[in-house]
């Protein structure tokens, strides 16, 4: 029961400022992430390098979800 409650706790976690909104990583976010990885003014902090296309992009959203669930 304890598992369940913490995945749903994180799965609904979200943090606020005045001026930023983070929440988990999920597909829906695809071509919003792809687009902003894709720029080369991200790419400079970004340690994955600008996707080739968007099937890489999604192939790394899917590793991040698949991580963040092995974790918890």
């Amino acid at each position: 029961m304890g598992k369940e409650i913490n995945e749903k706790v994180m799965n609904n976690t979200h943090l606020n400022s005045y001026r930023l909104y983070l929440r988990p990583v999920n597909i829906f976010y695809l071509e919003a992430i792809h687009q902003l990885h894709s720029l080369p003014e991200t790419d400079e902090f970004n340690a994955l390098e600008i996707p080739d296309n968007i099937e890489q992009t999604q192939a790394f959203i899917e590793q991040w979800i698949s991580g963040n669930k092995k974790r918890r």
